[in-house]
């Protein structure tokens, strides 16, 4: 390397002669293009090699039969040989498996297996990638070293089916990193919209970049192939079932996958796909439709991957692979078809059918292999425009040791040049220019300096300027208005559209890619249907005290608006007035309301009578019950409703319930007497034979007795001139209301002692 960088430093100092004949002196030594992919295993003991001549003619030694895919490679440097594998099992150059080469897990899925030399390493190990079958379906790896088994290669104990993700669809595909060394690895899992591209270093496998873009690929789209554009630019799936292709962009610097297009639901058993080696033509097959050219320079309004072309009908067409010669093969079952000119457009493709007799037979499908081996050098430019940085990067078929760049802008003096891998430069004007690159390569014992130009053309103009908004939702059977500035000439959407605006009615991801001639900027919104989860509840009607305060809560997670029965709009409403309250609650499709009833709860109401005399020896029941009191204390601690009275004295209690306490109490007074009356105040019509019945107690003989009971209106309910009357709690055979009732009492006793006129008036409660 320290020798490569000094020549590069000469380089940038030398005369244009002197650079031309250091090229041609180093060109002797050259090699030639990847022999990596120089022999091909697949089928039942099919095969080919591109040895001796470079024309891939049949081999008859294959030891596998693969059903579906396979992968093989050869070494580097001399195109030998070195393994291959149908996904599951590994056979060495010799045609004998490997001793620990067996159960990598890959068999008999579309593109079971791909082989992949560690990056920028000359230690002969090797990654093999597989990809399981039908819904078990996952990305591992196992390493291969190939110094192993006296240099035939085995499988290091330990590295063997490294699980990546799962589950995964039948497809993987490898393309080169922008920085010339590394690989990215990619799938995409089943039963959702997202690829997974993991960076393959010196170091080993990265953590994945995870793409979610187009739609969800299910078991329908298990079977066809993916491959990756040479360039590294463009991904494109065979989605078998769904009978169509879909086309992505790759950055091949981020590992981000975007612009998602379909070929159509139209090609039967999709499932061959491939790339020309310039990246401007993609071929797919359909069986049994036959093979397909999509120019995708022409791509434009109704035609998202340009003009199409049928170039070959012949039957059993399946599987598609770049060779070594830069031509398309095809999997015509026990012969190989052949085009031999795939960048060209249309028929000038020249598609050759049947040009090679197979010794085995093909199956359905042909080897995968890293697509960078299938790239010509060449010069990828970004970002056209006068005032701003344009992005240089190359398409190469091998790792590259360094690399020297001249943008042919000399008035910028030393910002002229650039050794970097991807370099930018800020142009000093508008118009063309011729930029070159010199790459420089040390393999097989040799210095590779490859030399590339092209011309470009600054110009001023703005890039494009598109924005989508942020993600969103909206309601089901609503739509949304999406729109650009509608000033570029070009626009694509993820709908097929190329107008400037669209209404997006559908969930799913949406995204228009807007182009000028300096360059196409994409943007992407995610929109999904919201699904209210509105239940508005205020709870059960309910009692609060009188006083107090009471919070009525309405909250909702997804909720936009409130809106009381006072005009508020809080989330919360705060009340101490009875009453009947509703909310109003609306998020973004749907309005609900409740109601509740709020009325009063009061303090008990305590009433353990008049103060009043008592004869010596006589009880009587103070009784404080009142509906709803929680607790009682007299003023001995006692904790019942009713306390009997025989001694004269001061009482009273506290009855309390949730709303506060209240307070009664009465003075009791005792006298010698024959003759005493006791008048209750309470008593319980309730049918259990305990106080059931107002009566006047007494041991006393009446010369005179008139008792009468009156509600709250001043009615009289009850009237008796018998001392042992009882009321039975009614009023006009019907049930008294329960409440507090007034009593008058008038009476004159026997004894001709006394014959004073006594009047009682108090109270007494009826309970039920």
């Amino acid at each position: 390397m320290h020798h490569l960088n000094a020549r590069i430093f000469v380089l940038m100092h030398c005369p244009i002669r002197l650079i031309s004949l250091f090229f041609l002196l180093q060109l002797a030594f050259g090699i030639k293009a990847q022999k990596e992919s120089y022999n091909w295993y697949f089928g039942r003991n099919a095969g080919i090699t591109f040895l001796p001549s470079g024309i891939p003619s049949a081999l008859s030694n294959s030891a596998m039969n693969a059903r579906f895919g396979s992968a093989s490679i050869s070494d580097s440097c001399s195109g030998q040989l070195l393994f291959y594998t149908e996904g599951d099992t590994v056979w060495n150059r010799n045609h004998q498996v490997m001793p620990n080469g067996t159960g990598l897990g890959g068999v008999n899925s579309t593109q079971s297996s791909l082989i992949v030399g560690k990056p920028q390493s000359s230690d002969g190990q090797y990654f093999v990638f597989t990809v399981g079958t039908t819904l078990n379906s996952g990305l591992s790896y196992s390493i291969i070293d190939m110094n192993l088994a006296s240099g035939l290669g085995d499988v290091i104990n330990g590295q063997k089916k490294i699980a990546l993700i799962s589950p995964t669809l039948e497809k993987v595909t490898a393309v080169r990193h922008s920085n010339n060394h590394d690989v990215w690895i990619i799938t995409h899992t089943l039963n959702d919209n997202s690829f997974y591209a993991f960076q393959l270093s010196n170091s080993g496998v990265g953590a994945p970049v995870v793409t979610k873009v187009g739609p969800n690929y299910t078991s329908n789209d298990l079977k066809g192939y993916m491959k990756a554009s040479p360039n590294g630019q463009n991904l494109c799936l065979a989605l078998d079932a769904s009978k169509r292709f879909d086309l992505y962009d790759f950055d091949n610097t981020s590992g981000v996958v975007s612009n998602q297009r379909s070929t159509g639901n139209f090609f039967p058993f999709a499932f061959g796909v491939e790339f020309s080696p310039d990246a401007s033509k993609l071929y797919v097959t359909g069986d049994p439709t036959g093979l397909y050219q999509y120019d995708l320079s022409s791509a434009g309004p109704g035609k998202p991957l340009g003009d199409s072309t049928l170039i070959g009908t012949t039957s059993q067409i399946k599987a598609l692979q770049l060779g070594a010669d830069a031509k398309i093969y095809v999997n015509e079952a026990f012969n190989l078809g052949v085009v031999n000119a795939p960048n060209e457009k249309g028929a000038l493709s020249n598609y050759q059918a049947g040009a090679i007799a197979l010794s085995g037979f093909g199956n359905n499908a042909l080897p995968t292999f890293l697509q960078s081996y299938f790239t010509p050098t060449g010069i990828n430019e970004k970002n056209l425009c006068f005032g701003i940085a344009t992005e240089f990067t190359l398409s190469v078929s091998s790792s590259v040791d360094s690399v020297l760049w001249n943008f042919g802008d000399p008035i910028t003096g030393s910002n002229n040049t650039s050794k970097l891998t991807k370099p930018s430069h800020v142009f000093s004007n508008t118009g063309s220019f011729t930029v070159t690159s010199y790459v420089f390569t040390k393999k097989c014992g040799n210095v590779n300096i490859d030399t590339v130009s092209k011309v470009i053309t600054i110009i001023s103009q703005p890039i494009p300027v598109v924005d989508l908004g942020n993600d969103t939702s909206i309601c089901p059977g609503d739509s949304l208005f999406l729109t650009t500035p509608g000033t570029e000439p070009s626009y694509q959407w993820s709908t097929g559209s190329n107008a400037t605006d669209i209404w997006a009615v559908d969930e799913g991801i949406y995204w228009v890619r807007a182009t000028n001639a300096c360059g196409a900027v994409t943007d992407s919104v995610f929109i999904d249907f919201f699904t209210s989860d509105l239940n508005v509840n205020l709870g059960k009607d309910t009692n609060i005290c009188e006083g107090d305060n009471f919070a009525l809560n309405a909250f909702q997670s997804d909720a936009i608006a409130y809106l009381w029965n006072d005009s508020s709009n809080f989330q919360g409403l705060n009340i101490n007035m009875k009453g009947k309250y509703w909310v109003q609650v609306r998020d973004l499709c749907e309005v609900q309301s409740d109601t509740i009833d709020i009325g009063y709860k009061f303090k008990p109401v305590v009433d353990i009578g008049n103060d009043t005399i008592i004869c010596d020896g006589t009880i009587i029941i103070l009784d404080a019950r009142h509906p709803g009191t929680r607790s009682y204390k007299w003023q001995d601690g006692r904790e019942s409703s009713q306390f009997p009275v025989n001694q004269e004295g001061f009482y009273f209690v506290n009855a309390i319930n949730e709303c506060g306490g209240s307070r009664g109490e009465v003075y009791i007074r005792t006298k010698d007497c024959d003759c005493y009356v006791n008048v209750p105040n309470s008593f319980t019509p309730n049918n259990d034979q305990i106080n059931e019945y107002f009566k006047v107690i007494s041991a006393c003989e009446f010369k005179e007795f008139e008792l009468s009971v009156f509600n709250r209106w001043g009615e009289r309910v009850f009237f008796s001139r018998n001392p042992v009357s009882i009321w039975d709690g009614t009023f006009k055979g019907k049930k008294a209301a329960s409440g507090t009732y007034t009593y008058q009492l008038i009476y004159v006793s026997q004894n001709p002692f006394d014959q004073q006129e006594y009047q009682l008036k108090g109270t007494v409660n009826l309970l039920r």
